[in-house]
Order: structure tokens, then sequence, then C-alpha cells
């Protein structure tokens, strides 16, 4: 009883190896047939039961050659002591196929069965070839992930790695072959490298868009393709004329493909599992070896570019400073705490007075808080053109005038982070143009004086002689009273004179409210508008509705244009044309004008009106001198009407021009200030 239980745990190791069990009666009929036996042999336990053994697993014989049985193997004398025979021999399985088996053959004395043990040889023989394969493999994928790393161009890696593919004969390659890269943002292959074919023989397909090649469609679809390829079919689709195979495997990382490998083999080659999954393992080495080409390649472009900025920024910061040193004016930039950040020479310069450095210092600290805050406030009318005046007291009970400009300093995204200030000492000029204008003054006085004595002699030599005239007892009554009458003109004359002069000298104070320009000339039109009919002149009114309204007195305001309509009816001809125009001017258009009249236009905005005229003009040298009191080319007149308006106009706030050409017309533009 006890030897039941250990031969089922003798079966049961047994049964956990590879070998199949079989046993047998003495008639050599098949008793048992376990599962593995079913797997080796292909026959199921129903059908092998009752079957002789040797004639189930062994080929079968020739007509001359007699079937080895059992018997024949117990009657050796080969046997061990314990009655185990080794027996390999080839078997054959259900299918007919013939492979190697080994044999172990147990005869026990005294029993009534025979136990076989067969283990299928050509399993190992399979595990071997697979290892050898794998060994094989992986050594031809560290000799071409050694030629990826070699410090050589792109095109000269791939033709390295086809020559290597070539020397594989398990491959059964032709030596034929070509690497197709996808350009940069398209669907469209280009030839990065070509092996075999002679330097005058060109790839057929060089450059392709995705899927148009009948076997490169590999790329599009990501797919291994194998195809034959005739000598008919090789001329319409690829060009090489040979009958042939085809390996086109995409070099794929992802759902990107990144180009394609392309290799000949011999015509009806049949691939091998093997050699597919090698082929793979090589597109993936050259996949990655294109990436990190391409990432060696964007780095250095990375690096070159970072140069190129730090180059371009050392560049532009000499050059900044070299421009900030040379600018014949003060610059201080600060932040918006007044803390200086840097400065020019010139600006050191004027601070001196001051301060004896402007390193690490706070304008609050040199300056005191009410003119620092000066320098750090934009202008609120919001032009940067615009020079301001400071007057700052040094430690020395000094008076500097400093004039400035300040605008924003702004990072890169344009938030405001500090001021730029551009600084100039005017003390000096200050000075010069107060003395300037105080002989300005004199001289004109003197002018004046002159010009008035001229005037007002003339009247009284003719008051004078009429006054002789009257005096002697030789007039009659009617010549006595003709006299009168000339001296009585005389008297008005000088009176007309004095009344401009003093208009001249001492102009009523400006009522200055917002008035709409437009008004103001078509109220003044009405007063002209008989005389220009009677001169045959046409007046054009251009004027622009959209203005914003001027400050300045209406009333002086008229009286400007009227005299100006009055001066273009006198040098223009019967039938010519006296236009007013009127514009608003800011930004870019006021640019344009101040450039033509610099320092004449401070604000930020005017209302500009025209007054032109057709008419005889005027040469260069007169227009200069239309302003001046008692210049006039005319007969009649004392010179003063232009002045007059030159002086109401300042008063006003405004300011006029003049451009003319002999007979080319005359152009006088005034700059009325708008209201805020």
């Amino acid at each position: 009883m006890d030897d039941v239980p250990a031969n089922s745990q003798a079966r049961q190791k047994l049964s956990a190896t590879d070998y199949a069990i079989i046993t047998c009666n003495r008639q050599e009929m098949i008793a048992s047939w376990d599962e593995r036996a079913e797997e080796i042999f292909g026959w199921s336990t129903k059908e092998a039961n009752g079957q002789k053994l040797f004639y189930l697993i062994f080929p079968p014989t020739s007509l001359n050659t007699t079937q080895l049985t059992l018997a024949d193997i117990l009657s050796t004398e080969k046997a061990d002591p314990a009655q185990q025979f080794t027996l390999t021999k080839q078997v054959q399985h259900k299918n007919g196929t013939v492979f190697k088996a080994h044999l172990l053959i147990f005869n026990v004395h005294n029993s009534d069965s025979i136990t076989i043990l067969v283990r299928d040889l050509s399993r190992q023989q399979r595990i071997l070839e697979k290892i050898n394969i794998s060994y094989e493999q992986q050594s031809i994928l560290d000799d071409i992930l050694k030629i990826t790393l070699q410090p050589v161009p792109l095109a000269q890696l791939f033709e390295r790695v086809l020559a290597y593919l070539f020397e594989i004969k398990s491959l059964r390659l032709l030596p034929y072959g070509a690497v197709f890269l996808a350009e940069h943002g398209s669907d469209t292959f280009t030839l990065k490298a070509k092996r075999g074919f002679a330097q005058s023989e060109e790839m057929p397909c060089t450059r392709k868009p995705l899927g148009m090649c009948k076997y490169g469609q590999a790329g599009r679809y990501g797919a291994f393709k194998l195809k034959n390829c005739t000598a008919s079919q090789s001329t319409k689709h690829c060009g090489f004329v040979r009958t042939h195979g085809h390996y086109c495997s995409p070099l794929q990382k992802g759902e990107r493909i990144v180009g394609i490998l392309c290799l000949y083999t011999e015509n009806d080659h049949v691939i091998p599992a093997h050699n597919e999954e090698l082929i793979h393992s090589v597109c993936n080495i050259l996949t990655n070896m294109v990436e990190t080409r391409e990432m060696d390649i964007q780095m250095v472009n990375i690096v070159h570019d970072l140069q190129l900025s730090i180059r371009n920024a050392k560049e532009e910061r000499r050059f900044s400073e070299s421009i900030l040193q040379g600018l014949t004016h003060g610059l201080i930039v600060a932040d918006l705490n007044g803390n200086i950040l840097t400065f020019n020479e010139v600006a050191k310069e004027i601070m001196s007075t001051f301060t004896p450095t402007l390193t690490n210092k706070n304008l609050v600290d040199i300056l005191g808080q009410e003119s620092a805050a000066k320098l750090l406030t934009l202008n609120p009318l919001g032009d940067t053109n615009i020079e301001q005046e400071l007057i700052i007291t040094s430690p020395d009970d000094d008076d500097r005038i400093i004039g400035y400009s300040v605008v924003p300093r702004l990072d890169a995204l344009g938030r405001e982070v500090g001021r730029i200030i551009a600084i100039n000492d005017i003390s000096e000029i200050k000075y010069v143009r107060r003395e300037m204008e105080k002989m300005n003054r004199l001289a004109t006085v003197a002018e004046i004086a002159s010009a008035v004595a001229h005037e007002v002699r003339n009247p009284l030599a003719g008051i004078k002689i009429m006054a002789q005239s009257i005096e002697g007892q030789s007039v009659s009554p009617e010549e006595q009273s003709e006299c009168l009458t000339r001296i009585i003109r005389q008297v008005d004359r000088l009176n007309s004179l004095l009344t401009e002069f003093f208009s001249y000298a001492r102009p009523a104070e400006p009522q200055v409210c917002p008035t709409p320009l437009a008004e103001i000339i078509a109220d003044t039109q009405p007063l002209i508008a008989n005389k220009m009919v009677k001169n045959h002149i046409t007046f054009k009114n251009e004027c622009t509705d959209d203005l914003p309204p001027i400050m300045a007195d209406p009333n002086q305001v008229q009286q400007v244009l009227l005299n100006l309509f009055l001066n273009a009816m006198d040098a223009t001809s019967n039938g010519g044309t006296i236009t007013v125009k009127t514009a608003f001017l800011n930004g870019p258009t006021l640019a344009r004008h101040r450039k033509k009249h610099p320092g004449l236009l401070p604000r930020s905005a005017y209302v500009s009106a025209s007054v032109i005229d057709d008419g005889i003009g005027m040469t260069k040298e007169i227009a200069e001198k239309v302003f001046e009191p008692f210049y006039t080319n005319k007969s009649t007149g004392t010179g003063l009407g232009l002045s007059i308006v030159y002086r109401t106009l300042r008063e006003n706030n405004a300011a006029i021009t003049v451009n003319s050409a002999p007979n080319k017309g005359t152009i006088f533009t005034i700059y009325f200030s708008v209201e805020k």
C-alpha cells in the first residue's frame, strides 16, 4: 500500500518536467498517455490508448526495413543495472512533422508495464536558436548604435548604416538602399542618403509627398511593407530596373513619421519574423539618431542665437552708453521713487552745484521734495517735447534755472517703471536772453521814437505853414478858412496816428473765453462784403465745423481778422480770391508746423486759421519786416496795422506767421490755443 503514494509523487514530479510519460504493457500497447504526450505528438489520449507505441510515434519505415520494437531494445545489454534504456531517435507528429526526441525506457522486473519518458529535443533547439538569433541581433544593434554615435554628418551616418546592413547575410539584402527624411512642417519626404547606386544614377523618387510612392506608403500608415517588384513595375513605380523585393519601414516616433528606410531584397524573399523585428529595431535607433541630431541642431541654434543676443545686447549697451555720454544736455534715468539709476557726464556736471556725485542718490536728497516731484511728473498736456523750467537754489544761495523735459521709462511689458529726465542749465541763456530783450526794447523804443517824430513832423510842418499864412494879413477870408480846414485835417491825422500808436503800445486787456472760431469768421465777413463786391473779389469760407473752441477775446480776434482781410483786399486785384481755412493741429500734423516754425508752438494742440490771397505777394525781405512798427510799403497808412495784429495775438496767447512770394499771393496763419 505504501508504493501507491510514492509512485503518484514521482509521476507528479515528472509531469512538471519537459518529459511526456507513457506506459505500455508487455505487448507494447499504450496503456496511459498524458497531456504532455498529446502536446508533443498531437494524438489525444483516446486515440493513442491501445495503439502500438513505436508504430504510432516513429516514422514509417521502408518495405525492406524492420520496424523497431520495445522487445528489441529490452533484449540488448546496454541497459544499466536499474534496467534503464536511453534512446535518441527521429519521431513523428500526427501532422507528419518529423523531429528528434529523447526517450528513457524503464523496465521494472516483475511488473506488467513499461514506462517510457519522451522529451522533444526540437524545442530546446529552437530555444537555443532563438538565443543565438537574439545575441546576433543584439550585436548588430550595438554595432549600429556605435555607428550612429560617430561625429560625422547625418547623411554619412545613414550611408554607413546601409553599408553595414548589406553585410548581414541573414537579411539577404541587395547592395542597394536609401533613407528618406520628412521635411519640417510638411508631409514631403526628401532623399537624405543612398547606397549602391552609381554617382551618375539618380534615385527615381528623391522628393515625394507622403503616400505618393506605392511602397513608400509605409510612411503614411506607419506600417511595415514588403513587396515584390517586377521589372515592368519598377520602371513605373520605383525606377529600379530589376526584379526585386522591398523593405520599407517607417522611422516613427509616436504618431510622427520622421523618415523611411528603404532596402532591396531578392525576388520572392520571405521575411522571417526575427528579421522584421531587427529592421524595426534598426529604424528605432535611426529615429532616435534623427531626433537627437535635430535636438543638437536646435540646441546649437539656441546657443548661437543666445550668443548673438548677448553680443547684440552688449553692442546696444555700448552704443546707448556712447549716445548717452555724447549728448550735449544732461540725462538722468530714475525709478518712480526718484532713485537715480544712471546718468551722463553732462548731468553730473550740472548737478555738481548741488551734490558731488549722483551715484546711489535720490532726487529728493539732492533737490528737495518739491523740485524732485516736478522732475518726476510728466507733462500734464501729454506732450513730452515741451521743455519746462525749474528754479533751484544751491547750498551757496545761488539760483540756477534748469530746463527739463520728462518721458516715461517703460519695461518690456509696456509698464511704467521710471522716468527719463533731460536737463540743461539755462541760467546763462536766460540772463543773455533778458539782456537781449532789454536791448531790443531800447532799440524798438528808439525806432518808434524816430518813426513817431517823422510821422508827427509832417503834420506839424503843415500846421505851421497854415498858421503862418493866417498870421499874414494878405490872405482873404476864404484862404483863412481853407488854412483852418487843413490845420484841422492835420490835427486829425496826428490824433489817428497817436490812437494807433497807443493801441500798439498799450493794448487793451483781452477778455479771454472759449469762443467758436467759425462764429467770429462768420460775423466778420459781412463787414467787408460790400467792398469785396465793389472790387469783384471772391471770398471762400473753408472752415471746419468740428473744431474745439479757441481761448481768446472774440472782439480782438474779429479786429485781427478784419485787419488781415483788408490787407488781403489791398494786395488783390479785381477778380481775385480770398480764402479762409481752419484746422485742428495736434500730433504729427502739429509736429510738421513746429518743424517750420521752431520754438513758436509750445502747446500740445492748436486751432489754425489761414487767410490766403492770390495777390501781388511780397519778397522774403519784406515778409520778415511786416510785423515791425511803422513799416509799410503802401503809399498810405502808418505801418502799425500788422504790428497791432501781432501784439494783440500775443496778448491772447496766439501766434501768427506769414508765407509769401512775389506774384504768388500771401498766406497769414494764426495759431490759437484751445480749451484744455
